[in-house]
């Protein structure tokens, strides 16, 4: 306290350096005052019209009336910044606590939960993952007794192995003491058979000169002539279906007309092949056109390399869109002509004509196809044989089993080139 000039006291501001004397709280509690609880307290808001009559308190609450406490008129700054303080701090310890309690219950609730969908989502695979493990136990086991029956089939196959080699063993020297004795003998009777073929070809020659010849003697059973292609003949044919590209047109269509000569049909196809052309093409030059009778065409090229561009896939598709004729490439075929073939031959089964490649020492799928000449419904009720029509992939097989023959179930047939091919 500090005295003015005439004596009476002051009371002295307070600056940043001076200490402020902080109150205990039990003292400020037992002053002497209206409001002593917080029932009176209460009252004391509600006379003020600083709370609303009969709401309980809450953090909210609570801050909203140190709000309007601070509106109070000549309430000095200081009390007025402190209360604003204490409101503010108020709520926000009030946000916190809330929103650590929304945390608590949430992190609470969804533990819970994703434990739940984690089991019912891992139960299934888990249940999977032990029959897996169960059924590798049971394969390994299985595995393991076959690897045991192995290793007893090998030691008994080694035994008997070994005991058929002994006894080939045996069996060679038998058969090397038998050929000894076989060699002893023809030395033995060599001598006796020099002097009975003599005699045999005196008695002939006795026979040829006192009988006079049998008009069936110059006759004799022989196998038909074996056919023979000079080499030159087979390689001009084999380059010549080399260059041909076969058009077939889809059924009630055709590439040509009754009045189309063969030189309107090639300068229509060349006219065609020219747009499809590129700077990579191969030299396309068509040497000749032959039209078929089902409406399709037999186009010879100049060339190998021209007739396989022509039959790729896009050409192909191009040429299609260009004649505005659904047109289907065959693949040249080379066709032989079996006659007096069992008619028992099932022809059209693959097996059949993979065993026949096999017997005749041909690739698997040199015959592409396989038909009789005359219709099955057609045959005599006594008919054993027929002729049929075999296609095949290459020139150079057809040539062979027109050459050499065909051999089927032990039977050697001869097979002639087919008359009715196109070239």
């Amino acid at each position: 306290m500090l005295s003015t000039k005439n004596g009476a006291p002051t009371t002295r501001a307070l600056t940043q350096n001076t200490p402020l004397h902080v109150t205990p709280k039990n003292d400020i509690i037992n002053q002497k005052s209206e409001v002593t609880n917080h029932t009176n307290g209460a009252n004391f808001l509600e006379r003020q019209l600083l709370c609303i009559t009969g709401k309980d308190f809450t953090t909210d609450s609570i801050t909203t009336i140190l709000l309007h406490i601070t509106q109070i008129p000549k309430l000095p700054l200081t009390a007025k910044e402190a209360i604003r303080t204490v409101a503010f701090i108020l709520d926000h310890a009030s946000s916190s606590k809330i929103a650590d309690d929304i945390q608590n219950k949430l992190q609470a609730s969804l533990v819970d939960s994703v434990s739940k969908h984690v089991t019912s989502a891992l139960s299934p695979h888990i249940a999977q993952l032990l029959r897996t493990t169960e059924d590798f136990k049971n394969k390994l086991a299985t595995i393991e007794k076959l690897r045991k029956d192995i290793e007893v089939k090998e030691v008994i196959t080694q035994g008997i192995l070994g005991a058929s080699l002994e006894c080939m063993e045996e069996a060679a020297d038998g058969v090397l003491n038998n050929l000894e004795d076989v060699k002893n003998i023809i030395d033995t009777l060599t001598p006796s058979l020099e002097s009975t073929q003599t005699k045999v070809n005196a008695l002939h020659h006795l026979l040829l000169s006192t009988s006079s010849p049998s008009p069936f003697a110059s006759q004799t059973l022989r196998a038909p002539p074996v056919q023979h292609f000079p080499p030159a003949h087979s390689y001009t044919c084999s380059a010549i279906c080399s260059h041909q590209v076969l058009f077939n047109p889809s059924p009630g269509q055709s590439l040509y007309t009754a009045e189309s000569s063969p030189t309107i049909v090639t300068d229509k196809l060349k006219a065609a092949v020219e747009t499809l052309r590129r700077e990579d093409s191969p030299p396309i030059d068509i040497k000749r056109v032959l039209r078929l009778n089902n409406g399709g065409l037999l186009i010879e090229l100049d060339n190998e390399e021209a007739a396989t561009w022509l039959k790729s896939k896009p050409i192909h598709n191009k040429l299609t869109d260009t004649l505005g004729i659904q047109v289907i490439i065959r693949d040249q075929t080379y066709q032989i002509l079996l006659p007096f073939l069992p008619i028992t031959t099932r022809i059209n089964a693959p097996s059949t004509l993979c065993n026949i490649e096999t017997e005749n020492g041909l690739a698997c799928g040199t015959i592409t196809q396989a038909k009789w000449v005359k219709p099955p419904e057609k045959r005599a009720a006594d008919q054993r044989v027929a002729h049929a029509i075999l296609m095949l992939s290459n020139p150079m097989s057809a040539n062979m089993l027109i050459r050499d023959g065909l051999y089927h179930r032990q039977d050697k047939l001869y097979p002639k080139k087919n008359k009715k091919e196109a070239i």
